[in-house]
């Protein structure tokens, strides 16, 4: 134990040289993913303009974050603000004109954009390897950093220009400097808990569930307290405390929108809402409303007094980082709507319930899965003892330990709320919780103890090695043993759990090895094709196909494109595919 104290600092840089080789290797082998582009493109608008009219789906910190590094390169970059696709908001042709129209390669502006994602992804390392072995011990944290290291989701959405692994890294930290000031009650870390919960709120908008989350954790530990303080000073104390953790988070929010200010009647959406409004009143376009956007242009009708009222906000009030909660109403009316999502064979608008619980089952190591189940069937045994069946709630509450509130707590509440979401896009969108269940491993390590344990632990933290190696570099593709690993992933689940259009370079790569001069071809993704030098035929849908005598051509195809909604290319699924392509693009050769 003496040894490990003395040299346990380089099993820590041992494991940041991993996560780097890891992430470097794999960003330099993989194409855009879809969302990249955009993000990407959004953050160098952003910091060049202080214009926030791209993509504004998401908040700008993390965009601007990766598209930093781009400011040292502007004269090799294309100036894409005299192009249509900025003038008419078309982000998804503006992430184009930036990068596939510029002097410096795309492939190499990606590679430095997503160099910050990377430095995240260690900073985050760090801080579950300080907390668990600051809770449960050096040997606990070591294990800790261990499953994190190695974690294939982790890794996966390490190293690419999209707010999943900022919202992870932020959420986390903001958690942890909560919890430090509620255990020593210093102005320090009541600030620091206001400017990360600043910087996760302006990287992604589904962290505003830790605005409700850090007073039900407040509340909870002054149950713990035993002074005498009155419930007037408590509640001062509360309201002094949360004010200034809110004005500061506001602060890093309103700094991350360029301190911007601006009326509503001078948004772009504001005047396309009044076109679409005078539109209805005329009694045109009514199909395409929803019940909720027919009842909004109802009460803003400008002939009736709520209407005049509302115009006069528009016109009158500035408001400070506007384009933040543009953002969120933006997000509000996409998760109303629904977004098409693919579960086991199966489409949906709306999504399923239990979508992110089955994404976690079947993408998550089998050794995380048994570690949880583990964890959660302890603290059951614990719950039934006849020493906390005795006690009234209050008493039960105050005998659990305090930073298992904190580390079970906002992971869980993050979960149940991700379940009610009607955008089921990937295991991405839950991935805050693996680094509390790899901080809360510490417990197995430290606090349990049963017979064969340390051998248990030492096979299943070599069979968690070999899952996640087994699947480099492909981490995006990884599903566990259960299921049948990434082979029989598409089963199950696609999208960006899978295919996220991250495999054309490799497409390109393979049809050079395997002198092949063009491939008929459906793609999944953003990348330009064109840019890859990648030729083809596009591939024959079910209306125009003919039997596969007429492919006289080797197919490539996007397994997200082969089990489309529509069935477009639902003929190839009788043909076992000759290779697959980072498990993402099935290839079929028809040459005769």
């Amino acid at each position: 134990m003496k040894v490990l104290e003395k040299y346990y600092s380089i099993l820590v840089i041992a494991c940041i040289v991993l996560m780097l080789f890891f992430n470097i290797y794999a960003n330099s082998q993989e194409s855009q993913t879809v969302d990249e582009g955009v993000h990407l493109s959004a953050g160098y608008s952003y910091l060049i303009k202080n214009d926030f009219r791209m993509n504004r789906e998401h908040p700008p910190l993390f965009k601007e974050l990766s598209a930093l590094p781009l400011l040292f390169f502007q004269d090799k970059l294309e100036s894409p603000f005299e192009y249509d696709s900025w003038n008419e908001y078309n982000q998804w042709q503006f992430a184009k004109d930036l990068i596939y129209k510029s002097e410096m390669s795309a492939d190499t502006i990606f590679f430095i954009g997503r160099l910050p994602a990377i430095l995240l992804s260690i900073l985050l390392g760090l801080w579950v390897f300080k907390w668990a072995r600051q809770l449960f011990g050096l040997i606990a944290g070591l294990f800790a950093l261990l499953l994190y290291t190695f974690s294939p989701n982790i890794i996966a959405h390490s190293h690419y220009v999209t707010t999943d692994m900022a919202l992870t890294t932020f959420f986390f930290i903001t958690i942890y400097y909560f919890y430090k000031y509620l255990k020593h009650d210093d102005k320090k870390n009541l600030v620091l808990t206001g400017i990360f919960l600043g910087i996760v709120l302006a990287c992604k908008f589904s962290s505003i569930i830790l605005i409700p989350i850090l007073p039900v954790l407040y509340l909870i530990k002054n149950l713990y307290e035993s002074n005498n303080e009155t419930f007037i000073k408590s509640l001062k104390k509360f309201i002094k405390d949360f004010t200034l953790i809110y004005i500061i988070a506001f602060l890093v929010i309103f700094i991350s929108y360029g301190f911007e200010l601006k009326k509503p009647i001078d948004d772009h959406d504001i005047q396309l809402l009044q076109e679409k409004q005078q539109a209805y009143l005329a009694g045109q376009n009514t199909a395409d409303l929803s019940n909720l956007e027919i009842k909004i242009l109802e009460i803003s009708d400008p002939q009736k007094q709520s209407g005049q009222n509302i115009d006069k906000l528009l016109k009158t009030i500035p408001v400070p980082a506007y384009s933040y909660f543009n953002g969120l109403v933006r997000i509000f009316f996409h998760n109303y709507h629904g977004h098409l999502s693919y579960l086991l064979g199966n489409y949906s608008d709306f999504g399923w319930w239990y979508y992110f619980p089955l994404a976690f089952l079947l993408k998550t190591p089998i050794t995380t899965i048994l570690i949880t189940v583990f964890l959660i069937l302890y603290a059951f045994y614990k719950i039934l003892t006849k020493k906390f069946r005795r006690m009234k709630i209050v008493q039960f509450v105050k005998a659990i330990p305090f930073y298992l509130y904190c580390l079970i707590l906002p992971p869980s509440i993050y979960f149940i709320f991700s379940i009610t979401s009607h955008i089921n896009l990937g295991l991405r969108h839950i991935l805050i919780i693996y680094p509390f269940i790899f901080v809360l491993s510490g417990i197995l390590i430290n606090k349990i103890n049963f017979k064969y344990k340390n051998f248990l632990v030492v096979i299943a933290l070599l069979f968690y090695l070999f899952s996640s190696i087994s699947v480099f570099p492909h981490y995006l593709a990884y599903f566990n043993e259960i299921v049948g690993g990434p082979n029989k992933g598409p089963k199950y689940l696609v999208d960006s759990n899978i295919d996220w259009g991250q495999d054309a370079k490799n497409l390109k790569k393979y049809m050079v090895q395997n002198d092949i001069p063009y491939v008929c071809l459906s793609y999944f993704g953003q990348a330009e094709l064109t840019y890859y030098e990648i030729d083809f035929r596009y591939l024959p849908d079910i209306n125009n196909y003919k039997g596969v005598n007429q492919i006289n051509c080797v197919v490539a195809i996007s397994v997200t494109s082969l089990l489309s909604e529509d069935k477009a290319y639902s003929w190839l699924l009788d043909y076992e595919p000759d290779e697959k392509i980072g498990y993402s693009i099935y290839i079929y050769d028809f040459r005769k």
